[in-house]
């Protein structure tokens, strides 16, 4: 026992009532996503998740994402610029030109770093 449901894409995701996800989700006017490191589907189309990461409240973050590694964000009706979907555009196709390079590329993270907003200083560099 000791589960909350939390309604998820087709059905509910159960997490212990006592993490981080469980107790941050309250009411807000913003639809709310996450994203699971393990999930397990259950009868009736439900699933148990762990590892939950909660991502920015609003659908623009996860619009980006998506449109990032070219996949469809027209379902989630983002509110996103121009130039922020050109951008995402751009990333996907910084990342096809990569191929099977596993390597760290400098100019794809600033890409991706950009679209987020991220600073160079909130990112630390690898040892």
């Amino acid at each position: 026992g000791g589960g909350r449901r939390k309604q998820a894409k087709g059905g509910q995701a159960f997490m212990p009532w006592h993490s981080l996800a469980a107790a941050a989700v309250h009411d807000t006017q913003q639809p709310l996503f996450a994203v699971a490191a393990s999930m397990l589907d259950l009868p009736g189309g439900g699933a148990r998740v762990s590892g939950v990461t909660l991502l920015e409240p609003g659908c623009e973050w996860l619009a980006k994402a998506l449109l990032a590694f070219g996949l469809d964000c027209a379902h989630l009706e983002p509110d996103l610029t121009d130039a922020e979907v050109e951008a995402a555009a751009d990333f996907d196709e910084t990342c096809q030109g990569l191929g099977d390079n596993l390597s760290c590329s400098r100019a794809a993270l600033a890409e991706l770093m950009a679209l987020f907003q991220v600073a160079q200083s909130q990112c630390f560099e690898p040892s």
